[in-house]
């Protein structure tokens, strides 16, 4: 079994299109013209999340979590608005309960945030809460304080962006330094580190991997050299790392099982003979905080 922790809707309406123009390349001047940011909103369709069960059907991925990113129109504006982001999710998590789980996107500048986090929670059955601070806060601000003593009565999960993100962001924000001065305060609250999976030789992430509520994941990881990515197979790291495509992100051109089969390549190609490791960064270690 395998489940990816780290997914989005691949629907361009949920999006700023200079979010989308970045991410994927393009030039931002002139967006309105883009004859390719065009062509990209013809992939990018998947309100219902059809594509992404198909994908993950042909990969073998049981379960995924879908991540709302709220950007709280740091980029201009999106066709729709945080709260039908919300209540698009709702309506797929409806459609497949057996597929997928839900964070809620959160942003500590938007006036409603910690009602919007309670509906999402308590009424649309989201379960757990997605950081982008990159969009002009830090994870270790006082006005984040709310969110995290939520976050820590309900025992939930919170998954954060970090590192570079893209041009005309504060990618500085995203530092996984910033964690170290709140991870230890709220100790219900499970921290994924999205993106540092693949970077265990960092002496930060080094150092935020051995806390116990504290996990990495692995979206985009084959930016990583070989030698790096396997290190999660390391025994002191293994329990920790988290299998992560960021669909659709890294997945236009090639499909979901591309990144799982590099992984198992990986796994081979390092004789490391302990099936258990390979399965805890598909499934297991997921499943531990999805249980709760």
């Amino acid at each position: 079994m395998i489940t990816d922790f780290h997914t989005h809707l691949a629907y361009h309406k949920i999006y700023p299109d200079r979010f989308l123009a970045s991410l994927f390349g393009m030039e931002e001047t002139d967006l309105k013209k883009s004859k390719h940011l065009k062509l990209l909103k013809l992939f990018l369709r998947d309100h219902s999340a059809k594509k992404l069960i198909k994908q993950m059907d042909d990969a073998n991925i049981q379960k995924a979590v879908l991540l709302i990113v709220d950007d709280n129109n740091y980029l201009g504006r999106s066709e729709v608005d945080i709260y039908d982001k919300f209540e698009i999710h709702r309506m797929v998590l409806e459609k497949y309960q057996d597929r997928f789980y839900v964070f809620a996107g959160y942003h500590p500048l938007r006036n409603d945030r910690l009602e919007l986090l309670q509906k999402g929670i308590e009424e649309y059955g989201f379960c757990g809460i997605k950081l982008y601070p990159p969009f002009n806060f830090r994870v270790n601000d006082s006005i984040m304080t709310e969110c995290y003593e939520y976050a820590n009565e309900k025992g939930l999960t919170i998954l954060s962006h970090t590192g570079f993100s893209m041009k005309g962001l504060k990618n500085t924000y995203a530092d996984p330094k910033d964690f170290l001065d709140i991870v230890d305060r709220y100790p219900n609250v499970n921290f994924v580190l999205a993106h540092a999976g693949y970077k265990l030789s960092d002496p930060i992430v080094n150092k935020l991997i051995r806390k116990h509520n504290v996990y990495a994941d692995l979206a985009g990881h084959k930016t990583a050299t070989r030698e790096e990515l396997a290190l999660i197979f390391e025994p002191s790291y293994n329990p920790k790392i988290l299998f992560g495509s960021d669909w659709p992100i890294n997945n236009m051109m090639k499909p979901l099982s591309y990144l799982i089969n590099s992984l198992e390549s990986l796994y081979h190609e390092k004789k490391i003979n302990n099936p258990e490791l390979l399965e805890n960064i598909l499934y297991n270690n997921a499943s531990k905080l999805l249980s709760k």
